[in-house]
């Protein structure tokens, strides 16, 4: 089934449970914003779609991914100007079919994505992922000279599917990494490819913490620059 909801491109990818904080200043997106606050989107109130900038097509400028994320506004505030200040949560990932312009920004023909049934390797993944993201949790905390992070006062997901959206959405990469994960439907690929990304962040943040550490132990009159540049 198909349905009709505005579209949000954005440098950002959105993930289901992802909170997303966003200053609504230009008109077409506040005229958008006004909308979804009157209307009712597929059953779901106060909601937009939210998916990747990506370039535009046939020199016609910024355009969005194809797969994006049902944004539903859980807070706002309307500024005396007509500008808005929101948190929108991420609900359901969505497939664009087709899109058209509507007084200056985008609304598209959507219907929503879902992972595959979960395969017996998904819950051994999640776990496996859950102590890769531990790992690399009490690496940024060292590094960043911080308490290592209790864990079990993160309200961490514990279903495969939940914890493989909860993690791609904490992960450090560029919006353009991301979106695969945001497109892929298969809850142990995803989890697969999350466990080699944080383990390979956790390897980037033990060696800037050994790096930083030599610094502030040697003499060199250079390293206060150095140690700068790795924040």
């Amino acid at each position: 089934m198909t349905f009709e909801i505005p579209i949000f491109p954005l440098n950002v990818v959105l993930f289901p449970g992802m909170q997303l904080p966003l200053h609504i200043f230009e008109q077409r997106y506040c005229t958008m914003i006004a909308r979804c606050l009157e209307a009712e989107n597929f059953g779901v109130e106060r909601a937009f779609g939210v998916a990747m900038m990506i370039s535009g097509r046939e020199g016609e400028g910024v355009f969005p991914a194809d797969i994006g994320c049902l944004a539903h506004i859980a807070q706002i505030a309307t500024l005396p100007d007509g500008r808005y200040n929101l948190m929108a949560t991420g609900q359901r990932r969505f497939v664009i079919r087709s899109i058209r312009e509507e007084d200056e920004y985008f609304v598209g023909t959507v219907e929503w994505l879902e992972d595959e049934g979960e395969d017996e390797f998904a819950e051994d993944e999640a776990n496996r992922t859950r102590s890769a993201l531990e790992s690399y949790m009490r690496a940024t905390a060292e590094n960043s000279g911080a308490l290592s992070p209790d864990m079990m006062q993160l309200e961490i997901p514990i279903s495969p599917y939940e914890l493989s959206m909860w993690v791609a959405a904490l992960l450090p990469l560029p919006p353009q990494e991301k979106q695969p994960l945001l497109e892929t439907t298969s809850t142990t690929q995803r989890l697969l490819r999350e466990y080699s990304l944080l383990k390979r962040s956790e390897v980037i943040q033990r060696a800037f913490f050994r790096r930083a550490s030599f610094l502030r132990q040697s003499n060199d009159p250079n390293a206060a620059d150095q140690l700068a540049s790795l924040n």
